[in-house]
């Protein structure tokens, strides 16, 4: 019987020849540090079956150009960039940070609801994903700025269609239910997200909670009309995109009637007006879906680095 190599151990003598699906693979886990293996095939393998998608894992992980860290038995790999990926990334001036101490179960939320909202406005006829800036970029931006609070990511959804009214401009926050509400709170009073968003329309908290009850939802709620005088609004992680991305195609930010989502304060949609950066990760608009051997890759190109 045929042992199997531990998820984490590389295979001596196997190489690869970079394509398209590869090299956007890699920018992208430059920017993320590490990723389960759910967030980069959602991105990156779309249409492609599950075993071929963990056959070049396996086979960029061997190369060396990615490092798998194995998780129990029943659970995801974690991956980061390996010695060959962050040379291939430092010669091409790309930043690689480094990569949290697991479980990071916070920083890998993030990532998880980043590639859930690229994945899905990747082929999205109406809405695209001019800006996702994770709280690690944020940071290091406004180094010595004294901010006393970062979000934990800025958005900038945009129409596709010049004068579409649609869109949003998000500052994102991921409720793990870990913090007591004492420290929700003292957040919140302290939380101002005009430094990482230039002017337009108005700045929207998104708070999505993952895991939680509707008693965690009503808390967070109660906390954001008390002490958040701007838009707001909550999601359970379920809901996490479509249900944004619903209201922001149909209509303005509401109580639905099935319950999914709870308003606070106003309306989120604004202006389709954003005045990004240019370097949040989204697929290109003419990106494709994923097909092809494991060996031929070729995928949309991720924009930003």
């Amino acid at each position: 019987m045929k042992q199997r190599i531990p998820r984490d151990r590389r295979r001596a003598g196997v190489r690869v020849v970079l394509g398209q699906r590869d090299e956007a693979l890699l920018r992208a886990l430059a920017r993320f540090r590490i990723a389960h293996t759910g967030d980069l095939t959602a991105l990156f393998f779309r249409d492609v079956r599950r075993d071929t998608a963990a056959t070049r894992l396996r086979r960029l992980h061997d190369a060396g150009f990615i490092q798998a860290r194995s998780g129990g038995l029943n659970e995801q790999s974690i991956y980061q960039l390996g010695p060959e990926g962050l040379q291939w990334a430092e010669e091409r001036g790309i930043a690689a940070g480094p990569s949290p101490v697991v479980p990071a179960m916070h920083h890998l939320a993030i990532i998880r609801l980043w590639a859930k909202l690229a994945a899905a406005l990747a082929s999205d006829e109406t809405l695209r994903l001019q800006r996702f800036e994770p709280d690690w970029e944020l940071r290091a931006r406004a180094a010595g700025s004294g901010a006393p609070v970062v979000p934990d990511a800025a958005i900038e959804i945009v129409g596709r269609q010049p004068g579409l009214d649609a869109g949003a401009r998000i500052a994102l926050e991921v409720d793990l239910t870990t913090e007591r509400p004492g420290a929700v709170r003292r957040k919140l009073a302290a939380y101002d997200v005009s430094q990482y968003f230039t002017e337009g329309s108005p700045v929207v908290i998104v708070a999505v909670l993952v895991a939680a009850r509707e008693r965690r939802a009503s808390t967070i709620r109660s906390l954001l009309e008390e002490k958040w005088r701007g838009q707001a609004r909550i999601f359970l992680e379920s809901d996490w995109p479509a249900v944004l991305l619903l209201d922001l195609r149909d209509a303005p930010l509401a109580d639905t009637p099935t319950g999914k989502g709870m308003a606070v304060g106003v309306t989120l949609r604004g202006g389709a007006d954003s005045h990004s950066q240019g370097d949040g990760l989204s697929l290109s608009d003419n990106s494709e879906s994923v097909r092809g051997s494991a060996d031929t890759p070729h995928a949309g190109s991720v924009d930003g680095e």
